[in-house]
């Protein structure tokens, strides 16, 4: 049972990335961004060793939390999917299968985070990155899941095709956790945002620099991580309704540009002395979050989510890549990516899916 959820999966992402890099070029692509990637972490890792006993060395240790966390939510929200949707569900119910199967997700997560751990900051970083790992899972599992039911929330298709706000509302209540009034939902975390920033630059005044750049930037960041939830199904169909690119994308886009104006609001409210920087990095997260947004939505039509969101997470590690190394290569690349998937859109509006 546990081999046969495992393999489900597997014949899963195995689809998702041939549906993603079907062309030789795309794959060659990929194959550079590997090669570089790996020559990129060699020279940067021996840079960055820490002492074990540093400050730092803790903190940094003491982040796997978070991805633990998120990654066991993750885990637990896909089984529920697949005891409830999936032709594997009697493997998917079973104790066993279950515990393989979340034993082997995590190894794909926590055994990179601790082999950097160890190669950062020896020995002692990785065991407190373990224990901030399993804090995490027990943290995850310890908190109740709530699950959504997407057949009950997702909004009519054909009310999204008659104008501009059917529209927005419709993506609005995805980003907004299948709230039954997205508009309201979205000023209470754009408001949140502001006074969770705004509180963040108060408490953390006083500390060192790192922590006054680093605390004002996570509130906003929460807020983005909940507006990234996108309609796959809802996207994927607007063209053929003949919603246009840049209507879509400003729709797409709206939601994590109200979250970037109240943060700067906050910022520029609270007078804070590392104003510029603060705010750069703040235009810098955001733009990242647009962007990808943008990829997605452009790319959604006539294809499966998995395999858009997989290929957009990996052309962006790309990017970022050739960015550390070339960044006005970087940025060409990014325009001239854009207006691909602009014209690939495009030319699907009106046309029978």
């Amino acid at each position: 049972m546990a081999n046969r959820l495992l393999r489900y999966e597997c014949a899963l992402f195995q689809n998702s990335f041939a549906d993603a890099f079907a062309r030789k070029r795309d794959r060659l692509l990929l194959l550079l961004v590997v090669i570089f990637a790996s020559f990129w972490l060699r020279d940067r890792l021996g840079s960055l060793a820490l002492p074990p006993a540093s400050p730092r060395a803790f903190w940094l240790a003491a982040l796997s939390l978070l991805p633990a966390f998120a990654w066991h939510r993750q885990l637990m929200a896909r089984l529920a999917w697949l005891i409830e949707h999936s032709a594997v569900a009697p493997a998917a119910m079973e104790r066993l299968s279950q515990r393989v199967y979340i034993l082997v997700a995590h190894a794909f997560v926590s055994v990179p985070l601790l082999i950097g751990a160890t190669v950062l900051y020896s020995a002692a970083g990785w065991a407190l990155a373990l224990l901030a790992y399993a804090a995490g899972v027990g943290v995850a599992a310890y908190i109740p899941l709530r699950i959504t039911r997407r057949d009950a929330q997702a909004p009519q298709r054909g009310s999204a095709a008659v104008g501009g706000a059917p529209m927005l509302h419709a993506l609005l209540r995805r980003q907004t956790l299948g709230s039954a009034r997205p508009g309201r939902a979205a000023l209470l975390i754009v408001a949140a945002s502001f006074a969770f920033t705004a509180a963040a630059i108060w408490l953390s005044s006083g500390m060192s620099d790192a922590v006054r750049l680093a605390a004002p930037v996570l509130p906003p960041f929460l807020a983005l991580l909940i507006a990234s939830r996108l309609d796959a199904g809802l996207i994927g169909f607007l063209p053929y309704a003949g919603r246009r690119a840049l209507s879509v994308g400003v729709a797409v886009s709206a939601l994590p540009a109200a979250n970037f104006a109240a943060a700067a609001a906050a910022v520029f409210a609270m007078r804070q002395l590392e104003m510029i920087p603060l705010l750069l990095i703040l235009l810098l997260l955001h733009f990242v979050f647009i962007i990808a947004g943008l990829g997605r939505a452009w790319l959604y039509p006539g294809r499966h989510g998995r395999s858009v969101d997989l290929q957009v997470q990996i052309e962006f590690v790309g990017l970022a890549l050739i960015f550390l190394m070339l960044p006005p290569l970087a940025l060409a690349a990014l325009v001239w990516r854009l207006g691909w998937l602009h014209r690939r859109y495009s030319r699907l509006i009106w046309i029978h899916p």
